[in-house]
Formats: C-alpha cells, structure tokens, sequence
C-alpha cells in the first residue's frame, strides 16, 4: 500500500497539538514515583508503573520523534511499542479535542484557518492505518497478565515476541531485543 497522506490539514493540526502537550505533562511525571499523580504515565499499562525515570524520559522521546514527523507532514509509523502507545495516546487527545469543541476555544480558533475536507477527523481510519498492529493494547487486559513475557502461551501463539516487555519497547521492530 503506498503512503497516501490519510490526514487532512486539520486533523493534522489537532496531532500536533496533542504532541506537543503530551510531552509536556510527561515532563512533570519524570522525578514523580507516585502514579496516583501523574498527568500522563497513568495512561500507560501498569505493567509499566513500576520503571524509572529514565525509562520515562526514553518514553518521552517517542512523542518528540513523532511530533517531528507529523510537522514535517510524514505518516507517522510507529517503529518500536514506546511510539506506538505515544502515537495512540496522541489520537486520543486530539480525538478529545474535536469531541469537546468548547473546552478548547484556542485550538479551535487556529483550525478555522485551515480548510475543511470530508476526511477531517477520522480518527478510526488513523488507528487503523498507522498502525501494523495494536498488540501493545493487550497489556491493558488484566486477564492478559504476563502476555509481554515472549514465553507466555499467548505471546507465543500470537508470535509477538519481547517487544511488549517495557525494557524493550525501545527496540525497533525488526532487532533482536533480549
């Protein structure tokens, strides 16, 4: 399948938008061990409470390697888990923009400049598209406890390997993680 750009302007807008404030709120995670007080390490499965803040700051350098994609007008594909759940969670927020209009007056604002299309918002179509898969998701499923482990029977019978372990969602799709 080619890369067809499936983002009108203004859907790319609102990624960016939420790219640029996810981050933000994940800068204020950093040094918190607390995840009752996170602003965006909450989102992510539990499995992956208990990292540091190391392993947070890894996690925020997704968002920054897919905002720059997504300015620079590319299709943003997620190369490693870390940047497939950043990229969901960017969905998600600019999904929440465009469902409360009136609790974002200023982005709404900066989109009346850009031009409307009947492909404006579709929000479905991007989780499908961008994504290879959505195996990442299944670490939200408690009755999927230990699926990251590449031992683990549906790990195995799904052929998904190390990938959902939090040490390795840095590895690109494609290397060998440990």
């Amino acid at each position: 399948m080619p890369d067809v750009d499936p983002i009108a302007p203004r859907t790319r807008h609102l990624l960016m938008v939420a790219a640029e404030m996810l981050p933000d709120h994940g800068r204020e995670d950093i040094d918190e061990d607390d995840p009752a007080r996170w602003l965006l390490f909450d989102l992510y499965p539990r499995i992956t409470h208990g990292r540091d803040a190391g392993w947070r700051r890894r996690a925020l350098r997704a968002y920054g390697d897919l905002s720059a994609i997504i300015n620079s007008g590319q299709l943003p594909r997620p190369g490693c888990t870390a940047e497939e759940m950043a990229l969901w969670l960017i969905i998600e927020l600019a999904a929440a923009f465009e469902q409360d209009r009136d609790a974002w007056p200023t982005i709404w604002s900066e989109l009346q400049a850009l031009p409307a299309t009947a492909d404006d918002f579709n929000w479905d179509e991007l989780r499908e598209d961008l994504f290879e898969d959505h195996d990442f998701l299944m670490l939200y499923s408690p009755d999927l406890d230990g699926i990251e482990d590449p031992l683990d029977h549906v790990n195995t019978q799904l052929r998904i390997g190390p990938y959902l372990r939090p040490q390795d969602w840095f590895t690109p799709f494609g290397e060998s993680a440990n």
